[in-house]
């Protein structure tokens, strides 16, 4: 880091500039958990330990327990179960992990922690800081964070936190996790039924991504995580739509991204080392079309964010209406190609019905009922123009699928118009379940959820934006009403 200090006459008057460097490093590989791999090994051996912050389903057998084999630890995919004289046992990733740190001498300390989103709040956030005290995490000591995207968020706003500034790896077991809450700069947690209310920028230092990892997902988790994906095609890469198009409505949920062949009905038609390389390139694209948005603007200095598209209205009703993120991402995303079409005419018809049916095909929700409540939708709005400096700033497919514009101006009024729009196109027979997703609900795949608690405090905020207040030091951009009038 450096600055600049300029102090005027007699001192009364100083002013300064301050500049600082971050770097974060990310790795695509497979098998991080196997003896060979030394990604981890060559971090913590020479500190002698890792604190690991693992996420609880990690622990959990019936969620991720699969063929390990005993010899490289490597966790069994595609045909690799049939390799002559392996001998395979049933690990966790818990298991694994401890396995590898055994194998490199390095003694761990494993904090298990919820990663699911009802306990992403800031009481997790302060029982992790209490933990890392305890163990006597130094300043340059970075903290292994192993699990899926609401982990990665909260450990990793922990860590901004503690010693306001410690550093931390990521060893992603998500999609979510691997190409989107991982390697981002941004930590978080939810608040009065808001996601991601509260936060910080703090890049991790490392992020590993293992495709391998992700065949002990539930196939729900799998297909939400998809959505962070997509969003990246739409808006920001055609090569990886066209991608998605040909390998993701058949493969990429059945085959947990090219992990397991059992998915497949007639696997002898199917070109595996090509599917794999396929996979390998879908990976990659979303993660580098991801990191060069998120990284171009750190510090969200401008709201020009094409990593945004799909949450701009979902994080309001994500979770009073007790959704998985994708699927609210996926409404949001599908809502935002209409309103592309409809009323900014910056897209086609067809080209909206392109990304729809890409969004329906993968199994993803164009409609939950939520979007109906009107109240809900509108409040959505008003946070979202809070939380991103007077402006809506809603990036959208523009022009072409690959490239990104932004709106600012539309009102409530027509907001309501388009909602109603388009639930009737996605219902009319257009799309497959009249444009619901698959397995849309935490409980869906097994998780807790907090709609009723997230309703009301979205009901109370809403009751008490009704009521008359009187400002005496001016408003601000994002108090101006925007519902019955449009923004410059």
């Amino acid at each position: 880091s450096d600055g600049c200090t300029v102090a005027g006459k007699n001192s009364q008057k100083i002013e300064a500039v301050m500049s600082t460097t971050l770097t974060s490093s990310i790795r695509i590989s497979s098998h991080v958990l196997g003896y060979d791999n030394n990604l981890l090994a060559e971090i913590y051996r020479p500190l002698g330990r890792a604190i690991i912050v693992l996420d609880d389903k990690l622990n959990d057998l019936s969620y991720t327990s699969g063929d390990v084999c005993v010899k490289t630890n490597r966790r069994a995919v595609l045909g690799m179960e049939g390799e002559e004289g392996a001998v395979f046992e049933k690990l966790t990733i818990r298991q694994q992990l401890e396995r590898y740190f055994d194998f490199h001498g390095v003694e761990i300390e494993v904090l298990v922690r919820s990663g699911n989103e009802v306990d992403k709040d800031i009481e997790n956030v302060q029982e992790i800081l209490i933990d890392l005290k305890k163990l006597g995490v130094m300043r340059n000591e970075p903290v292994l964070i192993v699990g899926g995207g609401v982990i990665a968020d909260i450990a990793g706003f922990a860590c901004a936190l503690f010693h306001r500034n410690t550093p931390y790896v990521i060893l992603a077991t998500s999609i979510v996790a691997g190409i989107d809450a991982g390697p981002s700069p941004r930590t978080c947690c939810d608040g009065q039924g808001y996601k991601n209310a509260f936060g910080a920028f703090h890049p991790p230092v490392m992020t590993l991504t293992d495709r391998t990892l992700w065949r002990t997902m539930h196939a729900g988790m799998i297909r939400h995580g998809i959505a962070e994906i997509v969003k990246m095609a739409v808006v920001e890469n055609r090569e990886l739509f066209e991608l998605l198009e040909k390998v993701g409505p058949k493969f990429l949920v059945k085959t947990k991204f090219g992990t397991d062949i059992s998915g497949i009905d007639d696997v002898d038609s199917v070109n595996l080392e090509e599917f794999d390389a396929d996979c390998e390139r879908v990976v990659g694209m979303a993660m580098e079309s991801y990191v060069r948005a998120e990284f171009g603007n750190l510090w969200e200095t401008h709201q020009c964010r094409p990593h945004a598209y799909g949450h701009t209205w979902s994080p309001g009703y994500e979770l009073p209406a007790g959704m998985l993120h994708g699927h609210a991402v996926a409404t949001c995303m599908g809502f935002g190609a209409y309103l592309s079409w409809k009323h900014c005419d910056w897209i086609s018809e067809a080209q909206c019905r392109r990304i729809c049916e890409l969004i329906n095909n993968l199994e993803l929700s164009l409609w939950h009922d939520v979007m109906s409540d009107k109240a809900i939708f509108h409040s959505c709005t008003k946070k979202m123009v809070q939380k991103r400096g007077g402006n809506l700033a809603a990036p959208l497919p523009r022009a072409d699928i690959g490239e990104c514009g932004y709106l600012n101006d539309i009102t409530d009024s027509e907001l309501s118009q388009y909602v109603d729009e388009y639930k009737e196109y996605v219902m009319k027979g257009n799309f497959a379940r009249n444009g619901y997703g698959v397995q849309p609900l935490l409980e869906d795949v097994g998780l807790d959820e907090m709609s009723a608690e997230a309703t009301a405090y979205v009901r109370d905020e809403i009751a008490h934006d009704k009521v008359p207040h009187h400002h005496h030091h001016g408003s601000h951009g994002c108090n101006h009403d925007h519902r019955e009038e449009k923004k410059d």
